[in-house]
């Protein structure tokens, strides 16, 4: 597979990306997508398995120090990393995970001493057919990913000036881009695109300086909605400190293709000492939106302006989300400073900003009010304020610490719970500035720092589940160290992180309960990512403790205030793990259960999954029941209708066949009068009839992915009901014709706003016509779920539903495949009939119609439409015949309980058995080859026709 991803050569590299990011077997990018949001679509480890987890396979890189990033995996291939000395295997994940190929650049050590935070990368990039590496030397390598070798290099910075590379290169189009690290040795960092093909440098573009050397337009490029101006950056700096003024791009970047920006944050100025550099700074600390093809700005937003406490800038999130009434583009960065900020990312304006730790204290907050002077700025508060007391004073108690309230650990957001998952360090310092002289090459700090828990806690770090349209947390989790592992979300409802002593866990998304952990052979601080291999999903985690807080162990540093500090708050990790790298893949075993098996309860004899895709309009406050799903249609046909979930139904011990179990109600009251008390005596319960137990709400993604889940027979069975049913009986009626056919496979129903009465009619036939293009997004959704067979089940008016829909997607030429469309008693005129199946014959190649001249509902149906139905018979006489339908009249065995005769495809033993065979064959057979028992005659223009006997 590989070999065929490669072959590919695209005019844009980010186009294949794309597209290869948009499959969730593979995790091509090193934060999943261009968005930034480290989410995954698999979800066959989910909440109710994911603590069967089990180890399949690990991996040593054979190096020492932190292991940051995350693995790739592009078809069958895996690309690892390591730290310095920046080694890269090649493992082949249908082969026992063998070393295809490895890559070990010869790099000068003397690099090693100027890199701040110990010797760590972020990882590598893949794209039109290379891997690229970016050594700690700042050398950018082309590697072959099939083979390894070296294709191109360039040096982007000079180590002997104390510029290094920690960052992952980011592809966007036809370019590579990277940043650059060293602020804290006083480096005017950048961020440069370089040729994918050629290596050739694009354009450069540095954090502070000139205009023509920050790329902005003093007119064009904005600030809140504001021109920044001519020299934006230069009037910021006293002197020519701007020239060792930091600011460096070394952590996740983002692309939105759509408006052709890519988005980055800016760290820290050079110096800690706020004394020693007066001014904002700009654009250190900052957060910019430029265009990929020229680098030039498009806006830019300073975080915090003269940045007095040296906190750092991570990732940039990209979202689409409702803000009040409008759908907004949405860029949101949890900042070093302990701010969470949440953005328009295509004209930068600020929508909030607010603390995401409890423990933030130089701050009161962002002035919010936009005609103020100091609008989208930081109230700082004098009593924390480092610049306010002056050098060689020890600022006590600053809340968070110079590690920033979070760092390069990218968060994840997922589309489905519209909640971020940040990983959070929890700590507070005193911070003493001091004077120091510019040395190139030499630390340029300036600051003594000591760092420890906030007063009255013992954790240093915590998970936390972030709403970034309100600015509130919704549930957070305490760890003993800072968080310093990347989030990954699944459309499983799990979180996964992992821990500075070595654990990964899985979190309930929506929740917050840990459902697992198990402990890896180190602390991490690697990403987690999740991939699929020959049809089962992984979870791998890169540990190797190690980065700023983890640097003591590495290094074997004692002095409490060495390493920026970091060592004396983080000084008992010791005894809980130790150095060394090594990826450790996770599955579920072969025996696991899934979201749809569980413990039956007393009185039940099965459990039937039913997935719903559903048009109706929905009372969804608070719980939601069976009568959330109203009958009303929705008014907007432009707007987004479908809603998606599960339901599990229990199936009672005392089931029979071709019945389907439910309290005595007012229409079998009709049938059997003298039983009438029954309808206010007769309750539900679990041994004696159906049941719901539980509704659960799906994402239109989750619906997806849940249905790739593999099933005994990886089939899925779509029913479409008829007039006069509720949503809850759709449920019931596909759990129990599902149940009685043995069918193993996804049992999904697409219940359409039927009214549930008999004076209804007119509104159903409404309701269907118009239903066709929700069920055409269906299809294309199951489309999405290669691998498995489609069979379809459409009774009475669903028929109309479903072939009108059937024509609409033949019209459009979709590529879409039913392997068996069963059409029992269908309510649709039979010339307009005749028209619809001959028209889909591409899309349903088997299709077969079960008809009666005892089916009084369509008898009804058809005097009230004046046109006789396709699924009716005049006794005595041969039915509806059609090219390429098998039409089988069911008369002799169709008597349901009120003799209506409507429902033989969930009634009859024997066309339950018909159906059976229908939806669990491999090839399709003739009726007589299925039932032996079924007679056949031959009718107009010589079609063949089946009845069964008297």
């Amino acid at each position: 597979m590989l070999q065929l991803l490669l072959a590919t050569q695209v005019a844009d590299a980010n186009d294949a990306l794309d597209k290869l990011s948009q499959d969730p077997k593979n995790w091509v990018l090193p934060t999943g997508d261009y968005a930034n949001t480290r989410y995954s679509k698999l979800s066959q480890i989910n909440a109710a398995n994911v603590g069967q987890l089990q180890v399949a396979w690990t991996f040593s890189t054979g190096v020492l120090h932190g292991h940051q990033g995350g693995p790739l995996i592009v078809g069958n291939t895996m690309y690892v990393h390591t730290p310095f000395p920046n080694k890269v295997y090649a493992l082949d994940l249908s082969d026992d995970n063998k070393i295809l190929w490895k890559y070990e650049p010869k790099q000068d050590p003397n690099v090693v001493p100027v890199m701040c935070c110990d010797t760590v990368s972020q990882g590598v990039s893949f794209a039109d057919g290379k891997i690229f590496l970016y050594q700690a030397d700042t050398k950018l390598v082309a590697l072959d990913a099939n083979t390894g070798e070296p294709l191109w290099s360039v040096t982007n910075g000079d180590p002997t000036q104390a510029q290094t590379a920690t960052s992952a290169p980011f592809i966007v189009k036809d370019k590579v881009l990277v940043g650059l690290s060293g602020a804290d040795f006083g480096v005017r960092c950048h961020v440069t695109a370089y040729d994918i093909r050629s290596g050739q440098k694009i354009w450069r573009v540095f954090s502070a300086g000139p205009d023509n050397d920050i790329l902005v337009d003093p007119e064009k490029t904005t600030e809140l909605g504001k021109p920044v101006g001519q020299n934006s950056s230069l009037k910021t700096w006293r002197g020519e400190q701007w020239r060792f003024g930091g600011g460096c791009a070394s952590s996740w970047m983002s692309y939105d293709p759509a408006l052709n920006l890519f988005y980055y944050g800016t760290g820290r100025p050079g110096n800690w000492n706020p004394k020693q550099r007066p001014g904002d700074n700009k654009w250190s600390t900052a957060i910019f939106a430029r265009d990929p093809d020229t680098g030039v700005a498009k806006w830019v937003y300073q975080l915090t302006p003269a940045n007095e406490w040296a906190y750092d800038t991570g990732e940039m999130i990209l979202s689409d989300q409702q803000i009040g009434e409008m759908r907004r583009k949405l860029i949101t960065h949890f900042d070093g400073n302990g701010l969470a900020y949440t953005l328009d990312r295509s004209t930068g304006e600020l929508i909030t900003a607010e603390k995401y730790d409890a423990s933030v204290n130089w701050t009161s907050g962002v002035d919010m009010t936009k005609n103020s002077p100091t609008y989208g700025r930081p109230r700082v508060l004098d009593a924390y304020s480092t610049d306010v007391s002056g050098a060689d004073v020890n600022k006590k108690g600053v809340c968070p610490s110079s590690f920033g309230a979070k760092k390069e650990q990218p968060a994840a957001y997922s589309p489905e719970t519209q909640l971020f998952y940040v990983p959070t360090s929890h700590t507070c310092m005193d911070f003493e500035p001091y004077n120091v002289n510019y040395t190139a090459g030499q630390p340029y700090v300036g600051a003594k720092v000591s760092a420890y828990p906030p007063p009255g806690d013992s954790n240093l770090g915590n998970l936390i589940a972030w709403d970034g349209r309100s600015g509130k947390i919704v549930w957070s989790n305490k760890e003993r160290f800072s968080v310093e592992s990347g989030v990954l979300a699944t459309a499983g409802r799990i979180v996964f992180y992992g821990t500075l002593e070595g654990y990964l866990k899985a979190i309930d998304a929506k929740t917050g309960k840990e459902l697992y952990k198990f402990k890896t052979p180190s602390g991490i601080i690697g990403n987690v990512t999740t991939y699929e291999h020959a049809g089962k999903q992984y979870v791998a985690v890169l540990s190797g403790v190690g980065g700023q807080t983890g640097k003591a162990l590495a290094a074997g540093l004692s002095d409490p205030n060495t390493n920026l500090g970091a060592v004396g708050g983080y000084s008992g990790l010791s005894q809980y793990t130790a150095l060394g790298g090594t990826v450790t893949a996770f599955a579920l075993p072969e025996n696991a259960t899934t979201a749809e098996t569980a413990t039956l309860p007393d009185g039940v004899k099965a459990l039937q999954p039913v997935y719903y895709a559903t048009n109706r309009v929905i009372n969804d406050s608070g719980t939601l029941k069976t009568s959330s799903f109203t009958s009303e249609r929705n008014a907007n046909p432009n707007s987004e209708s479908l809603r998606y979930g599960l339901t599990v139904v229990s199936i009672p011990v005392v089931h029979k066949i071709g019945q389907m179990e439910r309290p005595f109600d007012i229409w079998q009251a009709l049938y059997q009068p003298w039983n009438i008390w029954k309808v206010l005596t007769d309750k539900e319960s679990d041994g004696e009839h159906f049941r719901i137990r539980g509704i659960t709400p799906l994402g239109e993604r989750q619906f997806v992915e849940a249905l790739r889940t593999r099933t005994e027979s990886d089939a899925m069975l779509l029913f479409v009901h008829g007039y006069n049913t509720s949503f809850e009986r759709a449920i019931f009626k596909a759990a129990q014709m599902a149940y009685d056919a043995n069918f193993k496979g996804h049992v999904l129903v697409f219940s359409w706003p039927s009214a549930d009465a008999l004076a209804d009619y007119d509104y159903d036939q409404v309701a269907a016509d118009t239903s066709k293009n929700d069920l055409l997004k269906v299809f294309q959704l199951l489309k999405e779920v290669s691998g498995k067979k489609l069979y379809i089940v459409a009774h009475s008016l669903g028929n109309r539903v479903v072939l009108d829909t059937l024509e609409l997607a033949a019209a459009k030429n979709a590529d879409l495949k039913i392997s068996e469309l069963v059409m029992a008693a269908p309510d649709v005129d039979y010339i307009r009939y005749g028209d619809a199946t001959r028209a889909i014959k591409a899309l349903a190649r088997n299709m077969t119609m079960y008809a009666s001249s005892a089916d009084w509902a369509l008898t009804v149906s058809g005097f009230k439409a004046r046109a006789i139905r396709a699924g009716y018979i005049d006794s005595g006489k041969e039915p509806n015949l059609y090219s390429g339908v098998d039409t089988i009249d069911v008369t002799a065995v169709g008597e349901d309980m009120l003799k209506i005769n409507h429902d033989t495809q969930s009634t009859s033993r024997m066309v339950l058995e018909d159906i059976g065979h229908l939806i669990s064959s491999r090839v399709h057979q003739l009726p007589e080859e299925r039932i032996t028992t079924l007679k056949s005659l031959v009718g107009k223009q010589s079609m063949k026709y089946w009845y069964y006997p008297q």
